[in-house]
């Protein structure tokens, strides 16, 4: 893929002078010394205006040791950029490889905006893929410790981003899922860590407060045979809950949702109400959620929900 072929996507002469003027800051560098790095932008160019394109060619000349810093802030609102369109339209994949291309190029501390969104980029294509193939595939194992390894970097190179703690504790709990029972209850620690860590850095995140309901509701659901286990293995009590502290985190999660409670905040509040014992708080909040026109799965958890409590 020539030069010209970017060239055709417009015929601003402004933009041709923006190419030439970035090789030019380079020292005049041969076009075919970056001609290997065309397929990786030929995707982008076939969808995305030929600013995009810019960019990242200007990204592939640009290396990290000399680097104009007003070049990079440049470089990091085009990709920005693409990566949100391709998440507004649910390409995570899409947005995944744009973000990569960037990472792997500079290291994350060029840009906590690009990295933040490879991570959740990412787990949106490891979901995908856990989907389509299987929890334990090897592609996405790969995915998932790419972006724990990443998610944790940028705890501690930010550690007052909310969003940072967030998706640490998301990815690095999902991670050892597939792990030993030390793992997963080294795991769940982690998770609820950062968790509180984020709901103290940005408390309106309604996410965040669903995310420590549904751990919360896990410890207040171990048996005295499994907080033993967790006991015996690193000498101490393990976290407890009960499930009026989860049923508060759901409520809360659903106050702060702009559209007001999601059918996952509802399904976890009926859960809750039918552990308090409370039957019919759970019916009224199932019998609301039948009410609703979506199609979606949780439907029918709540629908047998529902009725094993008629």
């Amino acid at each position: 893929m020539l030069l010209s072929s970017i060239l055709a996507f417009t015929t601003v002469s402004g933009v041709q002078r923006k190419i030439t003027n970035v090789l030019n800051r380079r020292n005049n560098k041969a076009i075919a010394g970056v001609q290997s790095y065309f397929p990786r932008l030929q995707a982008w160019t076939e969808d995305e205006e030929i600013d995009h394109a810019v960019a990242l060619l200007k990204k592939l000349v640009v290396k990290p040791n000399n680097a104009d810093p007003e070049e990079l802030v440049e470089i990091e609102a085009n990709v920005v950029e693409a990566i949100d369109k391709k998440l507004k339209v649910e390409d995570y994949q899409g947005a995944f490889e744009i973000a990569k291309t960037f990472i792997d190029e500079y290291s994350h501390e060029k840009s906590f905006e690009i990295a933040h969104r490879y991570v959740s980029a990412g787990y949106e294509v490891s979901n995908i893929l856990k989907k389509s193939r299987s929890p334990t595939d090897s592609k996405r194992l790969e995915v998932l410790s790419s972006i724990v390894k990443l998610s944790k970097s940028l705890v501690e190179s930010y550690p007052g981003r909310a969003i940072a703690h967030k998706f640490y504790a998301i990815c690095g709990q999902e991670i050892t899922n597939h792990q030993g029972t030390r793992e997963k209850i080294l795991g769940g620690l982690l998770f609820e860590k950062h968790t509180r860590i984020a709901i103290e850095l940005e408390p309106t995140d309604p996410t965040c407060h669903y995310m420590l309901g549904r751990f919360l509701f896990q410890v207040a659901k171990l048996s005295w045979s499994e907080r033993m286990a967790a006991k015996a293995i690193f000498g101490n009590d393990p976290p407890s809950a009960s499930f009026q502290d989860a049923l508060d985190c759901f409520t809360k999660a659903a106050s702060l949702r702009p559209s007001g409670a999601s059918l996952e905040d509802q399904l976890e509040i009926a859960n809750c109400y039918v552990k308090l014992a409370n039957k019919s708080q759970a019916k009224m909040v199932l019998q609301s959620m039948m009410d609703t026109t979506e199609n979606d799965d949780l439907l029918v958890d709540a629908k047998d929900l529902l009725e094993s409590l008629s």
